[in-house]
């Protein structure tokens, strides 16, 4: 009886490195198995574990792999945000909300745009981010920052 809500396919495009390279993941049938879990993570712990399961077997997590896995963690927040779309073009990042299934506390979206000159929005459902040069790490860092502040714990 309990009500069950349907996730959106979040789309992130950023220019940002994130993939298991061969040199770290020679063969083929075990690097899709790794992207499957990758792909499956819902929450942190998840995560770890599979961070730990990855330095176990194949050593020393390269940059792109761990780019790959903070995406994860941005792809949850976007889940529970109503998130469909993250897009990077030039300095600015546009995040679009889902108006069919919008999560996220408007007022707490509002205020946050009054008080931080780096927020805006943009009809219907958009959240613009303007960023400066950042590293990958950087840029990932911030966007998960910025996305936290809207998340409403239960």
């Amino acid at each position: 009886g309990e009500k069950v809500e349907d996730d959106i396919e979040t789309s992130i495009n950023l220019p940002i490195e994130a993939f298991l390279p061969d040199e770290y993941i020679p063969d083929s049938r075990q690097k899709i198995a790794i992207y499957k879990k990758i792909s499956a993570l819902k929450n942190e712990i998840q995560k770890d574990e599979l961070t730990n399961e990855l330095k176990d077997r194949y050593g020393d997590i390269p940059e792109p792999v761990e780019m790959l896995l903070e995406i994860t963690t941005i792809k949850q927040l976007c889940q529970k945000l109503g998130i469909s779309n993250i897009v990077a073009g030039g300095n600015r990042i546009k995040v679009i909300f889902d108006e069919q299934n919008p999560k996220i506390d408007v007022t707490l979206l509002i205020d946050a745009v009054k008080e931080n000159p780096h927020l805006g929005l943009r009809p219907p459902a958009q959240l613009l981010i303007t960023i400066e040069e950042k590293s990958g790490k950087e840029l990932l860092t911030e966007l998960q920052q910025i996305l936290t502040m809207f998340v409403v714990l239960d």
